[in-house]
């Protein structure tokens, strides 16, 4: 059995509607984690293959054929690493924000995220069905709990992911910016990890969408809540960060970049 699992965690831009272009993206980003990083597993951000937030166009029929011929692409072009994607999924007629595991060219699991945020500048129920049940993977005999955005910000998610036997919690995101939200995510993730006991790992994307910022600032936290990776603000990377087998938790990353400052955060959101 190995000795760590190696997480490459891709913090890239993804474009609303270029389906194809996003496949591309992730295709492309993870052959680089398989070849260059050595990755185990490479994670994509919520609705990585058609952007974040799609809105209304999820009410076009054609969209769903798209995303799927998308999936189908990667699932083909990519073989020897687990992929974690995010996409819209259909299921007898209800649409879900959903999280994909990917691994040589089968769809090994599919997340429904729980926590449907419809507040501010969300509208998920609009659009959405809220998913109800745990989703965890063996990824090297280490089991992984997938969850998505807002499902980190609520106890029971977690809690579900832990119950089903997770030793990991893997958390995808389109987390927009506001003024001081690093300070909240991370208190948040050490509420999760002081109620668990298990490591998180929390991907975000970058970019713009309309009156939306994403900064990044991907981060991972250890069981007994230290950070042990934190991405650039606003950069598009893929950054490794490894779990080791032993010890059942995460190892420091040589990622480890300081928050940006208040007003240099807010210069480069604007």
């Amino acid at each position: 059995m190995k000795d760590t699992l190696k997480i490459a965690l891709a913090q890239l831009n993804f474009l609303v509607g270029d389906i194809e272009g996003n496949a591309k993206k992730i295709i492309d980003s993870a052959i680089y984690a398989r070849d260059v990083l050595h990755a185990d597993l490479v994670i994509f951000s919520e609705l990585s293959v058609t952007g974040y937030p799609l809105e209304d166009l999820l009410f076009r029929p054609a969209i769903m054929q798209r995303v799927n011929q998308a999936i189908d692409l990667v699932k083909s072009k990519i073989d020897d690493i687990y992929i974690l994607v995010g996409a819209p999924t259909q299921e007898e007629g209800k649409l879900f924000n959903s999280a994909l595991i990917i691994y040589n060219t089968s769809i090994l699991a599919i997340y429904h995220k729980h926590q449907l945020p419809n507040y501010e500048v969300f509208d998920e129920k609009r659009y959405f069905q809220s998913g109800k049940i745990a989703c965890v993977v063996e990824i090297h005999k280490i089991k992984v709990g997938i969850t998505i955005c807002e499902d980190i910000w609520f106890p029971d998610p977690v809690l579900k992911s832990v119950r089903a036997g997770a030793e990991l919690i893997v958390n995808i995101n389109a987390s927009p910016y506001h003024i001081d939200k690093q300070t909240d995510r991370e208190n948040v993730l050490k509420e999760r990890i002081d109620e668990q006991g298990v490591p998180v790992i929390y991907l975000n994307q970058v970019g713009g969408q309309d009156e939306l910022v994403f900064d990044g600032e991907s981060l991972c936290f250890n069981k007994h809540g230290e950070k042990c990776l934190q991405a650039p603000a606003f950069e598009e990377g893929i950054y490794l960060v490894d779990y080791s087998v032993k010890n059942r938790d995460l190892i420091a990353s040589d990622c480890m970049h300081t928050s940006t400052s208040r007003f240099a955060s807010i210069y480069q959101a604007i």
